[in-house]
């Protein structure tokens, strides 16, 4: 357990004009993990210096409390930066919902989407077993310009397929992508 006062210094380095300063801050409050934590990282999400920003992301990752998740799905969507969106998509691998599906495949449409971005989506795709995902998985494994997509879209389509109990109407696929040198 931990006091008050340490809590306190640790509000206050958050607020310290040093970046280096909060980046230690949002490092000891993702190992403390205080009640109502997320409400200490948020106004970090917007700082001017994009490794705090990074490091916010990483601590609500860590700290895996649902709350963060409208947070996450919010720099995803409105970040100019990619790595923070890449960050973003990474930490909402802790959490699974209807809205971090929908987030996961608006994101997969967006043409800013980076080649890292789409690899972070198709490693997580896996957790939702349902038509539209399924289908999304087979085109970025048939169609993607990028072997790390497919290669990862291919991944967590075998587990599906196995969950599914191996659908025959899926060898047709399997053999496209078994022809597939980089991946089959």
């Amino acid at each position: 357990m931990y006091d008050s006062t340490l809590l306190q210094v640790l509000r206050e380095q958050l607020k310290d004009s040093s970046p280096t300063e909060r980046q230690y801050a949002l490092d000891r409050v993702s190992d403390l993990a205080p009640l109502d934590a997320v409400n200490l990282i948020i106004p970090l999400l917007q700082d001017k210096d994009e490794n705090v920003c990074i490091e916010a992301i990483a601590c609500l990752r860590d700290l895996r409390d649902p709350a963060a998740i409208t947070y996450l799905i919010d720099i995803d969507e409105t970040t100019l930066s990619q790595r923070c969106q890449e960050n973003a998509l990474a930490a909402l691998s802790g959490f699974t919902g209807p809205e971090v599906r929908s987030c996961l495949l608006r994101t997969l449409t967006s043409l800013q989407t980076s080649n890292i971005a789409r690899m972070k989506i198709a490693i997580q795709l896996w957790r939702y077993v349902d038509e539209e995902v399924i289908e999304v998985l087979k085109d970025l494994v048939l169609n993607d310009n990028d072997r790390n997509v497919r290669s990862h879209a291919a991944d967590s389509l075998e587990l599906l397929f196995r969950v599914l109990k191996c659908p025959p109407e899926w060898t047709s696929f399997w053999n496209k992508v078994f022809e597939d040198p980089e991946i089959g």
